[in-house]
Order: C-alpha cells, then structure tokens, then sequence
C-alpha cells in the first residue's frame, strides 16, 4: 500500500542520513525514524531500529531511554535496566533515569540494586518520590527506623509540583497505617 512505502522511504533516509551526518545530528535523525515507525505503529521494528544504532555507537540519553521504553514495553526489563542506566551515564543531570532503574530493579527482585540505583538519583537532584521509594525498600526489610528516616526526608523534600510524588508520598503514609496524614496530604493535592 502507497501509505506503508512512503512510510519505508522516510525512515530509509532518515537512516540513511544518520549515517552520513556528524555525531550530534545522528541520534536525532535515527529517532526520526523511530518515530516515523511509531506512526506506523511498527513497533517491534523501532525497537530493533533503536537496538542497531545503539550497537553502531549512536548513545545519546534519548535514543537509550527510548530503547528502554521499549525495552520495558517488550518486558525485556534486564536489557531495559542496562539501557537507562547507559541513559542515565550519558545524562548525569538527569534523576529520573536512575529512578527508572531502580524500580525495574525492585521488579526483578534486586532491593540491593534498587537502592544503589535510588541513591544515584538522590545523588543528582534530592526529590521525596525517591525517598519514598526508599522508604517502601526499608518497609520491605522490615527497618522501621529507616523507614521513619526516609519517610521524615520524603515529607521534606516533596515540592508538590509533581501531583505523582505527594500520590506516592500519601500512598506510603497509608500503607504504615498513618491514613489521617494521607488523607491531609492528598486533600492539599486537591
């Protein structure tokens, strides 16, 4: 259909140029491509698309957080871990990467990982959403003091500019059964 091969022809030279083009211009024209296949809903070949310029040395921080957005969406989540954490590398002002690798570590069952990749994140910008996430690994292990600590930092460091983080931070407060200060916090979020 004349649709699916002007589709081909965009993403063939936008390819084709990335090819030729100097290193800054390369991962834009390559994510051109991707998104072109996205239109297309030909997603398992953007993934791919993303896996062979990755391996050609093309790693900026959005081609390797687009392949680890993919990556998750393929539920490949170790290959996703290493992909933001070669983001994260790559975009040292970036909290979030390190936050994303983190709770795909605690989805694969790795608290150790988890918290060495949140503290990064802390490391770079410190955000309550981390702490909170903290807090769950301390719950987890059955460390009240810890949690106490992190919680106590969560409620700190929460700006209220992302509603996700009082959400998270509220969630928390519910789950140590402190839901009169969840219910405060998410009325201000109101």
């Amino acid at each position: 259909d004349l649709k699916e091969k002007n589709l081909d022809e965009a993403v063939k030279h936008f390819l084709a140029a990335s090819e030729v083009a100097p290193d800054p211009a390369r991962a834009a024209l390559a994510m051109r491509a991707v998104e072109e296949l996205n239109r297309g809903s030909r997603e398992p070949e953007a993934l791919k698309l993303l896996e062979e310029t990755v391996k050609k040395g093309v790693k900026s921080p959005e081609i390797l957080s687009e392949l680890g957005d993919r990556l998750v969406a393929a539920a490949r989540l170790p290959d996703a871990v290493a992909a933001y954490t070669d983001a994260a590398k790559a975009s040292p002002a970036d909290p979030a990467l390190w936050e994303l690798v983190g709770e795909l570590q605690i989805k694969l069952d790795k608290p150790a990982d988890a918290e060495a990749a949140f503290r990064e994140s802390l490391r770079v910008k410190d955000r309550g959403v981390v702490h909170a996430s903290l807090a769950r690994l301390c719950q987890a292990r059955k460390d009240t003091s810890c949690v106490k600590a992190e919680l106590d930092q969560a409620l700190a460091k929460a700006s209220g500019e992302e509603p996700r983080e009082l959400l998270d931070i509220a969630d928390l407060l519910a789950s140590l059964g402190r839901t009169a200060d969840a219910l405060a916090l998410l009325k201000g979020l109101a």
